[in-house]
């Protein structure tokens, strides 16, 4: 299901990273992981062919939200779209995500089952929204949030 995406994950928590790697091994997914923000620069100014990154919010030195502004101050980063993983989903969560400018964001624990859907969900959504060939305006960029039944969707525009 995920066998010609491309995933950078970013994670501190080990035992987090090992269902994620279980994870992506079981879908196919070509994923390269980093335990930290710092980490992720790195695999990125290493490759930056990747189709998506997935970030936890909570790490030591650079959080995901660092690290977000950090790939998008990048032109050859800032075209990857960026899902947060965090266990933060209150309102007041919601609202930072949404104004940092994340395209999704997943809720810990994490749901292994629904996690591809949701990978491909952005990655559909960012091409639709990011197109380059001329024609009518995109829609105005919505951040879509995981769980599906989550009360409150994300809009990616104050």
């Amino acid at each position: 299901m995920l066998n010609d995406v491309s995933l950078l994950v970013v994670e501190d928590d080990p035992s987090n990273m090992q269902l994620l790697v279980f994870t992506f091994n079981m879908y196919e997914a070509k994923a390269s992981y980093a335990q930290s923000g710092l980490e992720a620069i790195a695999a990125l100014s290493e490759s930056h062919e990747y189709d998506i990154i997935l970030t936890d919010i909570q790490m030591p030195r650079m959080d995901g939200y660092a690290l977000f502004r950090e790939i998008r101050t990048r032109p050859a980063w800032s075209n990857i779209p960026i899902i947060a993983l965090t266990a933060n989903v209150m309102p007041n969560d919601r609202k930072l995500m949404n104004e940092t400018g994340f395209d999704g964001f997943i809720e810990k624990p994490i749901d292994i089952e629904g996690l591809p859907d949701k990978i491909l969900e952005v990655i559909e959504h960012w091409k639709k929204t990011h197109s380059t060939h001329p024609g009518p305006p995109p829609e105005t960029p919505q951040a879509v949030s995981y769980p599906p039944n989550s009360s409150a969707t994300l809009s990616s525009t104050p």
